[in-house]
C-alpha cells in the first residue's frame, strides 16, 4: 500500500489540513501525525481515521499511534488566545554540554529559564522544550506544571515541521498536548514555538482563573 494514498484518504477526513505518517523497516505504520483545524474534536477526528484506514484499507491502528494538532489560522502567532511572546533564544557550548537560555515576554515583562545537557541534536530539542516549559512555568507561578514528554522534525505537505508532545498534570491526571511550528531557517525556535502552541490553550486557562 502506497503512503501517498493513505495521506490522500485522511486528509480528506473533515476538519484534516495536513497528514504525515512515519513507518518502520518493514512498512508498517508507527505514528501519524495530523494537523487539524478547530472545528471538530480530537477524538472525533482520530475515529474517523481509524474508520477510514479499517475500512477502505484494512488496517487496525491503535489510536495512540495518532497525534493531533490543531490550528486556528496558518500563522499560529496571531492567535488572539496567544499570550507568550518568544523573545530570544540563547544557546552555548562548552565540551560536550550545551546550555540553553529561553526567554519569553508578555507585556514587556521577561520569563526566563536555563537547561543544560549533552550536545546531541535530539537532546538539544529536548532541553530548547523543557526550558520553554520552565519559563512559561514562571509567568504562571507554578512549578512542576509540564513535562516535556517528545519531540520530532516531520515533513507534511513537503515542509519540514516540528512536533512536540508535552504532559501536564490536572487533578491528579496525566493531560497530552501537542504542538507544532513550521521549520523554517531556525530549527531552535521552531522546537520552543511548538512548545508554546502545544501549551498556550493551557496557559490562558490558567491566567484565567487567577484573574
Amino acid at each position: 500500500m502506497e503512503i501517498s494514498e493513505l495521506k490522500k484518504a485522511i486528509e480528506g477526513i473533515k476538519s484534516v489540513e495536513s497528514c504525515g505518517i512515519i513507518t518502520n523497516g518493514n512498512g508498517l505504520i508507527e505514528e501519524i501525525h495530523i494537523v487539524a483545524d478547530y472545528n471538530r474534536s480530537p477524538k472525533q477526528i482520530s475515529r474517523d481515521i481509524q474508520s477510514v484506514l479499517i475500512s477502505r484499507f484494512n488496517i487496525d491502528i491503535d489510536h495512540k499511534k495518532i497525534s493531533i494538532a490543531q490550528l486556528k489560522g496558518i500563522d499560529i502567532e496571531k492567535s488572539e488566545e496567544y499570550r507568550l511572546k518568544l523573545k530570544k533564544i540563547e544557546y552555548s557550548i562548552s565540551g560536550c554540554k550545551a546550555e540553553v537560555r529561553v526567554i519569553l515576554e508578555k507585556d514587556e515583562e521577561a520569563f526566563e529559564a536555563m537547561v543544560t545537557g549533552s550536545n546531541t541534536r535530539l537532546n538539544t530539542q529536548r532541553i530548547l522544550s523543557t526550558a520553554t516549559l520552565k519559563a512559561t512555568e514562571r509567568f504562571l507561578n507554578k512549578e512542576d506544571l509540564f513535562t516535556f514528554e517528545d519531540v520530532r522534525i516531520v515533513n507534511i505537505a513537503e515542509t519540514d515541521v516540528a512536533l512536540v508532545s508535552v504532559v501536564v498534570l490536572e487533578n491528579g491526571q496525566e493531560r497530552r498536548l501537542f504542538g507544532c511550528s513550521h521549520v523554517g531557517r531556525d530549527l531552535n525556535e521552531a522546537v520552543v514555538r511548538a512548545t508554546l502552541n502545544a501549551i498556550n490553550r493551557r496557559v490562558n486557562m490558567y491566567q484565567d482563573l487567577k484573574s
